[in-house]
């Protein structure tokens, strides 16, 4: 009897592993014939360690042709029942698809039983918070899918039960539209508050800078097209004031005259909505490599109403916000800094901890922050002249190098050492109360901070600034150069050649005239950008030469060399004109078109980079205030 079984064990261990191996192969023939022969069993037997069955496995092994053939395979009354098996982790099959992300299966499931949107796995993770976690590229769809049917009346119960948890992961991947649109959503149930407000939700929407305007990183095209586009149809119409929020951004430039006129009014409001498109179209343009700059302002808004919705229900259950003060100083963002510090002036300060907010921004750089934080304690200094817990004040961390995290991500900094020294001035201007055990001025009763001390502890970063400008100068004044001898060339080599006289054959020309003026201030250019650039290797590189000099520099340099490269090229177009293109005037297009090219990619390449010089030079955010 014994040796029966045991053949009868082997022979059900047989046909699972060749069941198994024939899901992993993708054939189907032999999973359809195993089917056939086990049709009660080949549904039910655990097929792998994890106690995974065959749906299950499919869904793992995301082979969905075999998933779509094994669901027709199974019959009605035992659908659901296969759907709502689990594996060893507790995952059903909407798990799964949630958490790869397959849309199109999801709904199948859905519609096949729709309780399975209310099971929790063994973590306690519904189906729309696995969505969240993933990072495929129709993770949101997924999520947004998930939220919607989940809003039905027959699972509603569920996900307002378990909004904080639903929340928080909604957060955390970014959604910020679905978060928002859930606080309505359970802040809508007549008779039930919102109490259950979890702290993590606030401190991870203060961690994360890409969900606000302000601490969101954008170069100067990005920011340009931020400033004008508008917000799609297809993102506003997902809240429920979605007319509202699209006609704000649509009249953002006619508010200013709404007293001229209903005809003066709706003239502005169509000419807002024809500027929004072109933006919106030139968000489009692969040559800037653009994000979704709508989409991201559409997120930037969401984001700001569900944070200031949340500190409301922060402030009526007594929670504190110290830390999420603290997270949004450190990451900059302006936002979270301004709406809590509206309500909670001793915010500034961290309870239990000497560290305050003035620490944050000072160790990160973020310098509206520093300046949010100085007018609101414009009247009481003590904050600014406290000690942390390590007795170092704001001035301490001004002396040391910034932390990397906010130097870098600054839009504001091409020379990082100029940044440094403009705070080093700032901060120990407004610091102004005595400290042992520096020295101290007696004339100026200032604590006197060497500035040797503030160069050891930047030398790395002059050394890489020195390396950067040297490395410039090196390339843009191999540029120069050519420029230099091009135009010193063209300006023997005349177009037409020269009389007997020596007079040019074109001289009376118009377009000769033009040649000759931009061939002469091409030369003149080169030569001044070249000089510029040879200064820089001449330069002593001490550390006050990084604040004005070194930057001067290169901003003349480049400016020399934007002027030079246009001037030689308009006066290489006159010759072309001149010698090809007089008898035919329809060569003279192509001519102008081609000649604004390398003009027009200096512009795209090398202009945000000599805006940002110049601004961070004669305007400085740190200084100008």
């Amino acid at each position: 009897m014994k040796a029966v079984d045991t053949d009868c064990h082997a022979y059900y261990y047989h046909w699972k592993k060749h069941l198994y191996q024939a899901l992993k192969d993708g054939k189907w023939e032999i999973i359809d014939r195993m089917i056939h022969d086990h049709p009660d069993e080949a549904f039910k037997a655990k097929l792998n360690k994890n106690g995974d069955k065959l749906l299950l496995c499919a869904i793992n092994e995301r082979k969905w042709w075999l998933v779509i053939r094994l669901v027709k395979k199974i019959t009605a009354e035992h659908l659901a029942e296969s759907l709502a098996e689990t594996d060893d982790f507790g995952n059903t099959a909407l798990h799964l698809a949630a958490n790869i992300g397959r849309v199109e299966e999801a709904k199948k499931i859905v519609g096949a039983k729709k309780e399975l949107l209310k099971y929790p796995n063994r973590d306690k993770f519904l189906p729309i918070q696995l969505a969240a976690r993933r990072e495929p590229a129709n993770a949101y769809k997924m999520t947004s899918y998930l939220f919607e049917v989940s809003k039905e009346d027959e699972t509603s119960s569920e996900l307002r039960k378990n909004f904080p948890r639903v929340m928080l992961s909604l957060v955390t991947a970014g959604f910020y539209d679905l978060a928002l649109d859930l606080f309505k959503y359970k802040e809508d149930e007549k008779g039930d508050r919102i109490r259950d407000l979890e702290l993590d939700i606030l401190e991870k929407m203060a961690s994360d800078p890409g969900g606000f305007k302000s601490s969101c990183r954008l170069n100067f095209w990005e920011s340009l097209i931020y400033s004008y586009s508008s917000i799609p149809s297809k993102h506003i119409s997902r809240t429920k004031h979605s007319t509202y929020a699209g006609m704000k951004f649509l009249l953002l430039d006619t508010t200013p005259c709404l007293n001229q006129g209903l005809h003066k009014r709706l003239v502005l409001f169509c000419f807002a909505v024809y500027k929004a498109k072109f933006w919106n179209v030139l968000a489009q343009v692969p040559m800037l490599n653009i994000e979704d700059i709508p989409a991201l302002k559409w997120k930037h808004q969401c984001a700001l109403q569900l944070f200031e919705s949340l500190c409301k229900i922060a402030d009526e259950t007594g929670y504190p916000l110290e830390k999420t003060f603290l997270l949004g100083a450190q990451n900059g963002i302006e936002e979270i800094v301004r709406t809590i510090i509206d309500s909670y002036p001793t915010a500034i300060k961290n309870e239990g901890r000497h560290w305050t907010a003035f620490h944050v921004a000072v160790m990160y750089r973020h310098v509206k922050i520093f300046k949010m934080l100085y007018e609101k304690n414009i009247r009481n200094g003590q904050y600014l002249r406290m000690l942390n817990e390590k007795e170092k004040s704001v001035l301490d961390f001004v002396e040391e190098a910034g932390h990397q995290a906010g130097i870098g991500t600054d839009s504001g900094v091409v020379f990082k050492m100029q940044r440094e020294l403009q705070w080093f001035m700032k901060v120990t201007e407004l610091v102004k109360f005595k400290k042992s055990p520096k020295k101290e001025n007696p004339e100026l009763d200032l604590p006197e901070i060497p500035l040797v001390s503030f160069e050891e502890h930047h030398a790395d970063m002059a050394a890489k600034d020195k390396e950067w400008m040297t490395g410039m100068a090196n390339a843009s004044s191999v540029a120069a150069s050519l420029i230099a001898t091009v135009a010193f060339a063209a300006a023997f080599l005349v177009p037409g050649g020269n009389h007997s006289t020596g007079i040019p054959n074109f001289s009376n020309e118009g377009f000769f005239k033009v040649f000759a003026i931009s061939d002469a201030l091409a030369l003149f250019f080169s030569i001044t950008s070249v000089l510029s650039f040879l200064s820089i290797y001449t330069s002593r590189y001490k550390v006050r030469d990084y604040l004005f000099d070194l930057p001067i520099r290169v901003i003349v340099g480049l400016i020399s060399l934007f002027f030079s490269l246009i001037c030689l090229v308009m006066a290489f177009s006159c010759t072309l004109f001149l010698v090809f293109a007089k008898k035919n005037v329809l060569l003279l297009t192509p001519i102008i078109t081609l000649s604004c090219i390398p003009v027009v990619l200096y512009v795209i390449l090398q202009l945000p980079s000599l805006v940002t010089m110049i601004r961070s030079t004669f305007y400085s955010d740190i200084t100008h205030w």
